[in-house]
């Protein structure tokens, strides 16, 4: 029950907004510590429902042996970050 009405227009509009996005355009070490996983600050840009805003959160980054680079990273946003004219208010807040 949950999924689907996460999945309604109340909230991602999955049928109309099928997609969200986050793309990582920049790394900011915390220090320059020579370790496997050093943790920082990483910047982009978090797209969902057709809207784009930037974003800063740490991390920490680990190469992988296939030469990959995997993010661990805890984001919390809230619809507040994103314009208010361009979103629905859930069914539940009008």
């Amino acid at each position: 029950m949950l999924i689907s009405h996460l999945k309604s227009d109340d909230f991602f509009a999955v049928d109309r907004f099928p997609t969200a996005s986050l793309i990582l355009t920049g790394w900011e070490p915390d220090a320059i510590i020579y370790s496997e996983a050093p943790s920082g600050i990483a910047t982009g840009e978090l797209t969902i429902k057709d809207v784009s805003r930037p974003v800063r959160f740490q991390a920490i980054a680990a190469s992988q042996r296939d030469g990959s680079l995997r993010i661990h990273a805890a984001y919390r946003f809230g619809w507040s970050r994103l314009p208010l004219h361009q979103l629905e208010y859930p069914s539940y807040m009008k």
